[in-house]
């Protein structure tokens, strides 16, 4: 499972988790394959696949919904590790396949602001897709994933970092981070707290099909403190332990 569903499950407890919406079927006679959806998996219509996304099945097809609150989730999601890292004072990041690269070009996606291809990269790249990364300029830091490489193209996610783009040559560091699966683990934890369980915030309700999330409100990194305890000693352990 990716971060959008292991945070969607540890919300709203799930015992549907899924890896596809259909089944294929063969015929006997024909030997033709064809895919029939699901339609019932201990008597609900609603399901969470493991890529993150949520399925309601509706006129015999599945349709995907609350599109809105998986973009408030990966929209909160690199902010929200940074946050938690800057507080336990360590951002996990590695010199082994970190490199400074000088006179690259950054540049939004195509169509889109949500990636940026840093390109002309003129040295070896040592990281891969899916390696979290921090991207340093000159002017701050931002914690990423990348999504794709190439021979001079790093292609990284920008949700909610608004990351510049200037279009002009610049130098920036590209730092491997290694997180410990249980340090995210409790990070994806402590996002679903602020997200859904927090008791001070606004509440308010949404269907997905027979659940109910509250609690939807872009995050706010509270700091350690206020957290449940189990999460905070979890995150703490790695304080000023590197990996």
């Amino acid at each position: 499972m990716n971060a959008l569903a292991k945070i969607k499950l540890l919300s709203n407890k799930y015992d549907l988790v899924v890896e596809s919406l259909y089944n294929e079927v063969t015929d006997e006679e024909s030997g033709e394959t064809t895919q029939e959806p699901i339609t019932d998996i201990e008597g609900t219509t609603a399901l969470l696949t493991t890529d993150g996304t949520s399925w309601e099945f509706v006129d015999e097809q599945w349709q995907q919904i609350d599109e809105n609150i998986d973009k408030t989730i990966l929209y909160s999601l690199f902010p929200f590790i940074m946050s938690v890292c800057n507080a336990i004072h360590n951002p996990f990041a590695k010199c082994l396949y970190s490199h400074i690269y000088e006179d690259v070009i950054l540049a939004y996606g195509e169509n889109t602001k949500e990636e940026i291809n840093i390109t002309g990269i003129n040295d070896d790249i040592d990281v891969q897709a899916d390696d979290y990364i921090i991207v340093k300029t000159c002017t701050n830091e931002y914690l990423t994933q990348v999504l794709e490489v190439s021979n001079n193209t790093v292609k990284i996610d920008n949700k909610g970092l608004n990351l510049r783009v200037s279009g002009n040559a610049e130098t920036i560091g590209l730092l491997f981070v290694d997180f410990p699966p249980q340090f995210l683990d409790n990070v994806f934890a402590m996002l679903a707290y602020d997200l859904f369980l927090r008791e001070d915030k606004e509440k308010r309700q949404e269907r997905l099909g027979n659940y109910t999330y509250t609690n939807f409100e872009p995050h706010n990194y509270y700091g350690l403190g206020s957290y449940p305890t189990h999460l905070e000693d979890a995150v703490k352990y790695f304080q000023h332990i590197s990996t």
